[in-house]
């Protein structure tokens, strides 16, 4: 029933993504959009919380590139229990960030320089009540100049703290985009 579950809404997540990330992003002024570049398959990751049922979140992360030389990221979250339960109240976690980066790099073998770092605070959300839609939250990064010049990727981590765990933060690394 669980696995049942958890690829219902990884499928949903995934079929709903360009749709919602198109929708999402204020048209710019005389921009055409050139193309978007998006992780091929939803991350995710179940987090055991003392004395609370675990939950299990989802991440994608995509990259826009536009015709009038601007580039953003975003990275879309969704979360739920592993289980079916009922509302769990209290603190599941006392800190939980996502740090979205725009990479460059001069050739596709070359190492990646980091463009621009934008980090949403998603702890409100993530010890929320349980969310009624796919996806839930967008960390959405500010356009910056764009060249056509070298091969451009967006870069993700997660910084969390989980409550009463005793070990402190510690980071979730999400998979880039494909190079552009």
């Amino acid at each position: 029933m669980r696995k049942r579950l958890t690829r219902k809404i990884l499928a949903a997540l995934a079929a709903s993504l360009t749709v919602v990330v198109a929708s999402l992003v204020p048209a710019a002024p005389a921009a055409a959009d050139n193309g978007q570049r998006c992780n091929e398959h939803v991350q995710s990751k179940t987090f055991a919380l003392p004395g609370k049922p675990d939950v299990i979140h989802h991440v994608m992360l995509c990259f826009r590139s536009f015709d009038d030389g601007k580039a953003d990221a975003r990275s879309l979250t969704y979360w739920d229990f592993e289980d079916i339960v009922p509302p769990v109240p209290g603190v599941r976690f006392d800190a939980y960030t996502i740090e979205v980066t725009i990479e460059r790099r001069d050739t596709k073998t070359s190492a990646d320089h980091v463009i621009s770092r934008w980090t949403c605070d998603l702890k409100a959300y993530v010890n929320g009540p349980r969310p009624a839609n796919l996806p839930s939250e967008v960390c959405w990064m500010p356009w910056i100049g764009y060249s056509w010049q070298g091969y451009w990727s967006a870069d993700a981590k997660v910084t969390y703290d989980i409550n009463n765990d005793g070990k402190g933060a510690a980071t979730w690394n999400i998979t880039g985009t494909p190079l552009w």
